[in-house]
């Protein structure tokens, strides 16, 4: 009677030259190749039942070895030293050197990137207008404020100012290059008076539509309300604006 052979998964500790070297797709055991998405070689385990009467009273060993790489995604958080990975549990690591070894003996390799620790993330870069505390953005859906007395902070080499909504902002300054004008003429400083006059200009517009928007959703809820009033007690909504108790309400 022949026996089943037992197959036994075995985990190989590797160092990180090793995996580095299966980077490019080359390892001791072979060249790897794709399989839906999983680089890896194809050695196969073949076993053979041996002749009568070798077959019987004694173990019989046969050993393949295969290499395995994955791509996986590993982020930090701020104030975290260890990264964090659907591949398994990376507690033991540090996000900052870049390789780890893992619990079942296989190596995780990454590229440090140092905005992931970072606690302030770029989000955009806007243009606006600065009046006074206040900042309003030209496309009307952010206003930020913040002052003098607004802490400064400096994160990943970045000096930044937090503001009143709870974002962090940095100034985008520009220089102005040094030039002898000489005297200047009454075209320079007519052309000068116009280029004032339109930055100005456009600040007004960006004030105003910002007014009139914010009119029209005032006066828009005003209205809401009134017809809700009105639907619920005409009478009593009635008489409270016209200053008169002697009159009655039918909402129609």
């Amino acid at each position: 009677m022949r026996s089943i052979p037992n197959l036994i998964y075995l985990y190989m500790l590797r160092n990180v030259s090793s995996c580095l070297t299966i980077r490019n797709e080359k390892c001791a055991h072979g060249e790897l190749s794709s399989h839906g998405g999983i680089w890896k070689t194809t050695n196969e385990l073949s076993f053979e039942f041996p002749s009568a009467p070798f077959e019987c009273c004694s173990t019989h060993v046969n050993v393949v070895y295969n290499c395995y790489l994955i791509e996986i995604r590993v982020h930090a958080h701020h104030g975290k030293e260890s990264p964090q990975s659907a591949a398994g549990d990376m507690s033991s690591c540090l996000y900052k050197d870049g390789e780890c070894i893992l619990q079942d003996g296989s190596v995780a390799i990454s590229t440090p990137d140092e905005e992931e620790e970072c606690r302030f993330v770029s989000v955009s870069k806007m243009k606006g207008i600065l009046m006074n505390s206040v900042w309003l953005s030209e496309s009307k859906e952010f206003a930020l404020s913040w002052s003098d007395q607004s802490p400064l902070a400096l994160y990943c080499r970045m000096q930044l100012i937090l503001i009143d909504q709870g974002y962090a902002i940095a100034f985008v300054r520009r220089f102005s290059r040094s030039a002898d004008a000489g005297s200047v003429t009454s075209n320079q400083l007519g052309a000068q008076l116009l280029a004032v006059e339109g930055s100005v200009h456009d600040a007004v517009v960006v004030l105003f539509r910002h007014a009139i928007q914010s009119l029209c959703e005032r006066t828009n809820i005003l209205a809401i309300s009134l017809h809700a009033a009105l639907r619920t007690n005409p009478t009593l909504t009635m008489r409270s604006p016209m200053g008169r108790k002697d009159i009655s309400a039918v909402h129609g």
